[in-house]
């Protein structure tokens, strides 16, 4: 974890537009009284009239975007006008140290300032070789007051 502490990382994410399912807009079907569907008006539209942007990781972004051959880019959340590609650099925590470590260090020093004042938070960072929690800080200590 040392590698990545404290570092600067680029990651990318994307920024969908999109027009957004009219839900409430009568497009789906509607039950008549003998619980037989009828359709909705022609006038009711299926989507939204106003874009909608998600900004969203790459995963996620795989996630919810297709391509069809006779519908051409697909997005689950509507129907899909554009994305660019973002990338935004993020400096990692100073001190990262996994669930374990976090968990062996709250038990053994329980009264500790730094978990007192909740100075140690959850991080989202990707390692290599590692899928578990990662807790991560910057903890600055008055060295004067030692002296």
């Amino acid at each position: 974890m040392t590698d990545i502490a404290h570092k600067t990382i680029k990651k990318t994410f994307f920024k969908v537009s999109y027009y957004g399912y009219n839900f409430f807009g009568g497009h789906f079907p509607v039950f008549n009284i003998e619980g037989f569907p009828i359709a909705a008006p022609a006038s009711q539209n299926m989507y939204n009239n106003v874009i909608s942007v998600d900004e969203i990781d790459e995963l996620e972004f795989t996630k919810r975007i297709s391509w069809d051959t006779t519908l051409g880019f697909s997005y689950t959340k509507g129907k899909f006008v554009s994305f660019e590609k973002i990338e935004k650099d993020y400096v990692e925590a100073p001190i990262l140290f996994t669930k374990a470590v976090y968990d062996g260090f709250i038990a053994a020093y329980p009264e500790d300032p730094t978990i007192k004042k909740n100075y140690w938070k959850k991080q989202q960072v990707a390692l290599k070789d590692y899928t578990g929690e990662v807790y991560g800080g910057t903890v600055f200590w008055d060295v004067l007051s030692k002296l």
